[in-house]
């Protein structure tokens, strides 16, 4: 599957736009296939799915990332063909859907600019623990968009042989990660940290997008030690 580089609050927002195009009423409830006499339909599609049952999901923190919020999403669309044959108007109407949900998801995604990171160089590797790993990973799983472009940048610069094109499908394990890797995405989460603090003490309100992020409550289960396998964007 495809997954993106999106908070979870960005994947409401995302979620949001999709039950609201135009083509989009027949996924918003789960198919009722006893009452539409489609018998066949569970020994074809074992996983049903819809944007309804999605909404819940999200809404009770049972996605531990975007990975799994966006393969849920994957899966409408692959059940929708899965079952109706192509060339059907429901088959027609998947695609142009699934069309529509990819150009959001692209929208969505963080933009990166080049690359002007510090000179590796400087930085002295930090050593790091499970438990380390552990809430660095969560850390990185609780980042809004503008925290995640930071991410891309260093995924590009200690695994450049992940991002190929904007379809690149990138999976990071925390525990395989250089020290150094690791070194760089601790001190990005420190210095966003201090910079909420910074604003905090200043008495500035904070942004929208990082307000709804701190007010979600999120499961990591068995992925605390994946970071993300994500979409990437293009890399300019």
């Amino acid at each position: 599957h495809v997954a993106n580089m999106l908070s979870l609050n960005d994947c409401g927002k995302l979620l949001t736009v999709m039950k609201k195009f135009s083509l989009s009423s027949i996924f918003l409830e789960p198919v009722p296939w006893k009452e539409w006499g489609l018998l066949d339909y569970p020994s074809i599609v074992k996983k049903p799915m819809d944007f309804g049952t999605i909404t819940k999901k999200l809404a009770a923190g049972k996605y531990p990332s975007s990975v799994e919020f966006c393969d849920d999403m994957n899966l409408v669309f692959s059940n929708a063909k899965a079952f109706n044959p192509a060339g059907s108007h429901v088959h027609i109407i998947t695609c142009k859907v699934e069309k529509e949900y990819k150009k959001q998801l692209s929208k969505h995604t963080p933009s990166v600019k080049k690359s002007r990171s510090r000179k590796s160089g400087t930085i002295e590797p930090l050593v790091f623990t499970d438990a380390d790993k552990r809430e660095l990973g969560k850390a990185i799983a609780n980042l809004d968009s503008k925290g995640l472009e930071r991410v891309i940048l260093l995924i590009q610069k200690y695994n450049p042989s992940l991002v190929q094109d904007s379809t690149t499908e990138i999976e990071l394990d925390i525990n395989t990660l250089s020290p150094l890797f690791l070194t760089e995405l601790q001190l990005h989460i420190k210095s966003l940290a201090k910079k909420r603090a910074r604003e905090r003490d200043d008495g500035l309100p904070p942004n929208e997008e990082n307000l709804q992020a701190m007010k979600q409550t999120k499961k990591l289960g068995d992925a605390e030690n994946k970071i993300f396998k994500r979409k990437m964007p293009t890399l300019l």
